[in-house]
């Protein structure tokens, strides 16, 4: 923005991307100012589509649906199918005993990350892909104390120590591409700007699903904490 040569335009609504079809090729955005809703193009050479994977592709399937049906990007008739996303949320948590001499100064050491190890070197599960691990540990701070429902003195006495070691591990594995999860636009209904809201209809496979149950398992069995 010091150079001149970017324009930071807050509180705009990209309603879709301007497709030029002599010329085969995106020419600009058309925008909605969300506070006063009135609607104005900008031109450019170059378009970057960075409103996330769901959001660029809302964006997509309401661009240039009079060369295409489904949206500019559609030909394939794969835009909007195939939605993954972190096959996670699993993994475990627990507290560690001893080291209660030792703290960490300055800012709190860096979480850790385990690669992915299953389904590599030839090695078969009855799933496929992966997932790794990613995890951290600290000891625990004043927010340990809400359940305990402490006031005064005896809320100072008991933050005035540091809490015990807790570490936790999350697994992030890997999702099947299938052509029936999909996003669309949901036309029948929009937004406050006349925009139509995107409808997801995404859901786990049987493979993603039994993914999930052999990662938890893996990380308690191994782990050297109790839950």
């Amino acid at each position: 923005m010091a150079t001149v040569n970017l324009t930071l335009r807050p509180f705009f609504e990209v309603r879709q991307v301007l497709y030029y079809n002599n010329r085969k090729r995106a020419t600009g955005v058309e925008v909605v100012d969300a506070e006063t809703n009135k609607t104005y193009q900008y031109t450019a050479d170059v378009i970057f589509l960075n409103a996330s994977t769901f959001n660029s592709t809302w964006l997509l399937m309401n661009s240039a649906t009079d060369v295409w049906e489904g949206g500019l990007g559609s030909a394939s008739e794969e835009l909007g199918h195939n939605a993954m996303d972190h096959n996670f949320r699993v993994g475990a948590e627990g507290s560690v005993e001893g080291f209660d001499d030792k703290y960490y100064f300055d800012r709190c050491p860096a979480g850790f990350y385990i690669p992915r190890f299953r389904n590599v070197d030839g090695e078969e599960r009855p799933y496929l892909r992966g997932f790794g691990y990613q995890g951290s540990a600290s000891r625990e701070g004043w927010n340990r104390e809400i359940a305990e429902l402490n006031i005064g003195k005896d809320l100072k006495n008991a933050l005035s120590t540091p809490g015990s070691w807790r570490i936790g591990m999350t697994a992030f594995g890997e999702m099947l591409p299938d052509h029936a999860n999909r996003i669309a636009l949901a036309t029948s209904l929009t937004d406050k700007w006349g925009l139509p809201v995107l409808s997801i209809s995404v859901e786990l496979s049987e493979n993603e699903k039994k993914m999930r149950s052999a990662a938890p398992s893996r990380c308690c069995r191994r782990s050297a904490w109790s839950m």
